[in-house]
């Protein structure tokens, strides 16, 4: 838990540590599942997954970073409307609202587990079910961590 708040580098290294990241999802799965989310494990797992996911955008490997770029330009919609503000139309807008997300994997193994769907509903599971503070509020700043950048993750 101490060592994923060491900084940049060491938050890189964990990232790249393989099966760590898996493993901590799956330990944390396993707890929920068991109905004890309460535990210092679980505490301690999700306080890491919450130190991994700080500057994730920033830190994320290029080829990550612009494999959910590509996706995401490939899906954005250019059509705009003509006009000194630069401003879209009420159709436009509500073209866009209507855009599929881009794909995710459907099993994701290391650094994408940290942005996928699974570990998200895992967080919000814990931020539910969790009597720990610190369980709480590690799943919601892995929450934030993800949500509060404006990049391609």
């Amino acid at each position: 838990r101490n060592m994923s708040s060491a900084g940049p580098e060491g938050r890189k290294k964990m990232r790249e540590c393989e099966g760590l990241i898996d493993s901590l999802v799956y330990y944390i799965q396993g707890a929920i599942a068991d109905h004890e989310p309460n535990d210092k494990a679980t505490e301690n797992c999700v306080c890491i997954l919450h130190n991994l996911s700080y500057q994730l955008e920033i830190e994320l490997p290029e080829s990550y970073a612009q494999s959910i770029y590509m996706q995401r330009r490939n899906i954005s919609n250019n059509d705009k409307t003509p006009g000194c503000f630069g401003t879209r139309s009420r159709k436009v807008k509500e073209k866009q609202q209507d855009t599929p997300l881009p794909e995710e994997k459907s099993n994701p193994k290391g650094v994408e587990s940290l942005w996928h769907s699974t570990l998200i509903r895992i967080y919000l599971s814990l931020i539910a079910k969790s009597t720990r503070n610190y369980t709480q509020e590690a799943s919601l700043g892995a929450l934030q961590n993800l949500t509060a950048g404006t990049g391609p993750v």
